[in-house]
Parts: structure tokens; sequence; C-alpha cells
């Protein structure tokens, strides 16, 4: 038996009936606490969703190299090889494995030397492509500075690609003093 003060009133708000505790019987196991199980599923799925959603985002923040546009220059290109006026430039003089490499993304350009230890130096500077008035193709590379001296590139140059097919690039350089230095690249 109710007493008056347990009577629900005119004015007085009732619990919806679908927010009852008797609502809620059908649903297998529900019984309104969190066992440790359920907390720990419900931990592994946020993990999950969290890790698909950062590799998601990662992979769409891969593709906008260069604005978008990854183009023929991006990448690495290893200096094959190097003539001046003809002749075959060592660039390993003592055998020891060292290489040099141009390095492009964006317009920035980094000339790399690495040694038998892979270690070595870098000089960092700018590139742009265009064409001269006669329609050759050009390669306009300006390095801020050659930290280590390496004697392979000066810091303004204007290379003439000579070649390009597929990996690998010729380009063509004539210095102040007249030289005609030919560097042989090939894409990494």
């Amino acid at each position: 038996m109710r007493t008056k003060s347990q009577e629900p009133r005119a004015n007085q708000r009732r619990e919806p009936a679908s927010l009852s505790a008797a609502n809620h019987a059908p649903f297998r196991g529900n019984t309104g606490a969190v066992t440790p199980k359920t907390a720990l599923r419900h931990s592994a799925l946020c993990v999950v969703h969290c890790v698909l959603w950062f590799v998601f985002w990662l992979a769409l923040a891969g593709c906008t190299r260069n604005g978008g546009d990854i183009g023929p220059w991006f990448g690495t290109w290893a200096i094959d090889s190097v003539t001046v006026d003809g002749q075959e430039l060592t660039l390993d003089p003592l055998g020891r494995g060292s290489a040099y490499y141009l390095q492009f993304q964006r317009s920035v350009v980094c000339l790399r030397y690495t040694d038998e230890l892979h270690d070595g130096g870098e000089s960092y500077g700018t590139w742009t492509e265009a064409e001269d008035a006669a329609g050759h193709r050009m390669l306009l590379v300006t390095f801020d500075c050659n930290n280590y001296d390496i004697h392979l590139m000066p810091l303004y140059n204007t290379f003439f690609i000579t070649s390009a097919t597929g990996r690998n690039v010729v380009l063509q350089d004539t210095q102040d003093e007249g030289r005609q230095v030919v560097y042989y690249l090939t894409k990494q």
C-alpha cells in the first residue's frame, strides 16, 4: 500500500518508460554495472579505432609532397660519374665506397656526400627547372654554402638537361673557366 507521500502527484514529473530499469531487462547481461571484461573490450576497440584513424591521416598527409605534384625530380639521385672536358673525374679516389647524391624536395636541393662509414656532409640550396630562349631545358641549382668543400659543384649552377630517359639524367654545365662538366645521375 502506498502512502500519500509515495503516490505520484499530478504536477510531479515521472521518469519516462524508456529509462526505467524494467525496460533494460530484456538485454542480455545488462545489469547497469560495467564489468572489467566490458571495459577491456571497449578500450581495445578505442585503440584500434585510433590506430586506424592515425594510419588514414598519415597516408593522406604522405601524398601532399611538392604541393601534391611529386614530379620527375623528387627523391634521391646518385651521381654516378662526372666528366670534366671529356675526362672522367674520380669520385672515390681511395676506393672506399664513397658516394655523392642530389636529393630534391619541393624547391630544396641537398648535395650529400657519404663515405664507407656512412659519414660525410651535405650542402643545401634551392633549385628550379626552366627553359632558355632556345627552348633548352635547364636545371638551376644554387647552394647556400659548401660546408665541406667537396669540389664537385660550385655554388651557382646552370645545368642543361642533355638527356633524360626514365631513371637516368645527364646534366651539362659550362663553368666560368670555360670547362665543360657533365654529371651522370641515376634515380635511386
